[in-house]
């Protein structure tokens, strides 16, 4: 469920600066290398629609 509105974010990179959450090494290096790519990449199709 949806606790709280965190607002609108130009991009997934700027809200994750400032709401960001302690996680494993692992799981920051996937996000690091392929989860933030494929998250922007989905943003900007929709954006372009």
């Amino acid at each position: 469920g949806i606790n709280q509105d965190f607002g609108v974010y130009d991009c997934p990179d700027e809200l994750l600066k400032e709401h960001h959450q302690e996680i494993s090494a692992f799981k920051a290096f996937a996000y690091r290398h392929i989860g933030r790519h494929l998250m922007n990449r989905n943003v900007r199709k929709i954006r372009e629609r």
